[in-house]
Protein backbone atom coordinates (compact mmCIF):
# COMPACT_ATOMS: atom_id res chain seq x y z
CA UNK A 1 0.00 0.00 0.00
CA UNK A 2 1.25 3.68 -0.78
CA UNK A 3 2.35 5.30 2.08
CA UNK A 4 0.08 9.00 2.83
CA UNK A 5 1.07 12.22 2.14
CA UNK A 6 2.20 14.61 4.96
CA UNK A 7 -0.66 16.65 6.50
CA UNK A 8 -0.21 19.88 4.90
CA UNK A 9 0.23 22.88 7.29
CA UNK A 10 -0.55 26.44 6.71
CA UNK A 11 0.75 29.47 7.45
CA UNK A 12 -2.33 30.38 9.28
CA UNK A 13 -1.72 27.03 11.21
CA UNK A 14 -4.81 25.58 9.27
CA UNK A 15 -3.71 21.63 8.67
CA UNK A 16 -5.11 19.23 6.34
CA UNK A 17 -4.78 16.11 5.27
CA UNK A 18 -4.65 15.75 1.53
CA UNK A 19 -4.53 11.94 0.48
CA UNK A 20 -4.66 10.40 -3.01
CA UNK A 21 -4.15 6.84 -4.22
CA UNK A 22 -5.93 3.68 -5.44
CA UNK A 23 -7.50 3.45 -1.74
CA UNK A 24 -8.91 6.80 -1.79
CA UNK A 25 -11.55 9.25 -3.20
CA UNK A 26 -9.20 10.54 -6.12
CA UNK A 27 -9.18 10.33 -10.05
CA UNK A 28 -7.38 8.93 -11.20
CA UNK A 29 -7.22 6.03 -8.81
CA UNK A 30 -3.49 5.10 -8.90
CA UNK A 31 -0.50 4.92 -6.73
CA UNK A 32 1.71 6.15 -9.49
CA UNK A 33 1.71 9.72 -8.72
CA UNK A 34 4.44 11.31 -6.37
CA UNK A 35 2.58 13.75 -5.25
CA UNK A 36 -1.22 15.08 -4.69
CA UNK A 37 -0.82 17.92 -7.09
CA UNK A 38 -0.52 15.67 -10.17
CA UNK A 39 -4.11 13.99 -9.74
CA UNK A 40 -7.50 15.59 -11.11
CA UNK A 41 -9.35 15.21 -7.75
CA UNK A 42 -8.03 14.52 -4.04
CA UNK A 43 -9.51 13.42 -1.04
CA UNK A 44 -8.85 16.23 1.46
CA UNK A 45 -9.68 15.51 5.54
CA UNK A 46 -9.88 16.61 8.68
CA UNK A 47 -9.59 20.70 7.93
CA UNK A 48 -8.54 21.80 11.83
CA UNK A 49 -7.16 24.83 13.09
CA UNK A 50 -5.89 23.28 16.68
CA UNK A 51 -8.51 21.14 18.04
CA UNK A 52 -10.93 23.21 15.87
CA UNK A 53 -13.24 22.18 12.35
CA UNK A 54 -12.53 24.68 9.78
CA UNK A 55 -15.12 24.79 7.23
CA UNK A 56 -13.89 25.00 3.58
CA UNK A 57 -15.21 27.73 1.26
CA UNK A 58 -19.22 26.80 0.07
CA UNK A 59 -18.12 25.50 -3.47
CA UNK A 60 -17.17 22.18 -1.54
CA UNK A 61 -20.03 21.77 -0.53
CA UNK A 62 -21.10 19.10 -3.56
CA UNK A 63 -17.89 16.80 -2.40
CA UNK A 64 -18.68 16.41 1.73
CA UNK A 65 -19.48 12.58 2.25
CA UNK A 66 -21.40 13.00 5.32
CA UNK A 67 -23.51 16.50 4.40
CA UNK A 68 -21.83 19.76 4.84
CA UNK A 69 -19.73 20.55 6.76
CA UNK A 70 -17.76 17.27 6.65
CA UNK A 71 -14.84 15.75 8.17
CA UNK A 72 -13.82 13.92 4.25
CA UNK A 73 -14.24 15.72 1.30
CA UNK A 74 -13.93 13.31 -1.93
CA UNK A 75 -12.78 13.96 -5.05
CA UNK A 76 -12.21 17.77 -4.76
CA UNK A 77 -10.81 19.41 -7.68
CA UNK A 78 -7.40 20.08 -7.11
CA UNK A 79 -7.26 23.41 -8.35
CA UNK A 80 -10.16 24.35 -5.72
CA UNK A 81 -7.86 22.52 -2.88
CA UNK A 82 -4.69 25.00 -4.32
CA UNK A 83 -7.17 27.84 -4.39
CA UNK A 84 -7.79 26.90 -0.11
CA UNK A 85 -4.14 26.62 0.19
CA UNK A 86 -3.09 29.93 -1.52
CA UNK A 87 -6.67 31.81 0.13
CA UNK A 88 -5.43 30.82 3.99
CA UNK A 89 -1.44 31.86 3.36
CA UNK A 90 -0.02 29.25 2.06
CA UNK A 91 1.56 26.15 2.71
CA UNK A 92 4.48 26.60 5.29
CA UNK A 93 7.56 25.11 3.96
Amino acid sequence: MKELYEQVVLKNKITLSVQASSFHYCTPRTDEFKNWESYDTVEVGFIMNGERHVTPPEEWRDYAEDGFPSDVYARVPVQLVIDFIKSNGGEMK
